[in-house]
């Protein structure tokens, strides 16, 4: 699940009078909704990952990766 948000920018150019125009864009930019339930779902499944296959790890390794797996937009 994706948010939607608007983001303006103005930027300046010279005319071909050589004066200074403005110009005004807006894009639409996708960003990532998580939230703390999912990331430790998220962190779940990385600890029994870790467990099936016998990786050492720990819980706060698993929910910083699970942190950085949202943010990264591997998930989008």
């Amino acid at each position: 699940m994706n948010k939607m948000k608007e983001k303006k920018r103005k930027t300046e150019k010279k005319n071909d009078s050589g004066k200074n125009e403005v110009e005004n864009t807006s894009i639409i930019i996708s960003i990532p909704a998580f939230n703390e339930d999912d990331i430790r779902k998220k962190a779940n499944e990385i600890y029994n990952y870790r467990m099936d296959f016998g990786i050492i790890g720990n819980a706060e390794d698993d929910w910083k990766n699970a942190e950085a797996y949202f943010r990264s937009g591997v998930n989008a």
